[in-house]
């Protein structure tokens, strides 16, 4: 379900999926019941640092929205589409006007409407059990 639900494409579970988004090993731990369907219907509620999307304007009056990937002190390298994590662009210090960091969360809400009930208890289940299968969750 893990795959199916496409959580894997930005997700890392012990070692397997994307690196974009939080790694989900100990999810089910710090997040157990129903707090962890309310991070998977709500994601802004909690956003690490790391995954935090910012709003920069530059000196010429041009935006940029994006996760920073880098920031070497004289730039700022973003990525702006989680999609392609690997297209990125600097912006230099001197030329940025503003850098504000968003309330906003880059994993889009409603991402369950197309799962049945029994799917996003599956899931849910899945992320609690750290993705093993024998776990007594599914007992």
């Amino acid at each position: 379900m893990f795959e199916a639900a496409s959580c894997s494409t930005c997700h890392n579970m012990e070692g397997r999926g994307g690196n974009v988004g939080a790694d989900l090993s100990q999810a089910g731990k710090n997040y157990p019941g129903a707090e962890l369907l309310r991070h998977i219907l709500e994601p802004a509620i909690t956003v690490k640092p790391e995954h935090r999307i910012f709003g920069i304007e530059l000196n010429d009056g041009s935006q940029y929205f994006g996760q920073v990937v880098k920031d070497d002190g004289e730039s700022v390298t973003i990525t702006e589409s989680l999609q392609e994590p690997d297209v990125t662009v600097t912006l230099y210090r001197d030329e940025i006007d503003r850098m504000v960091p968003l309330q906003i969360s880059p994993m889009p809400t409603g991402l369950l409407v197309t799962l049945s009930h029994d799917e996003v208890l599956n899931l849910l289940a899945y992320i609690a059990a750290n993705g093993n299968k024998n776990d007594t969750v599914f007992k």
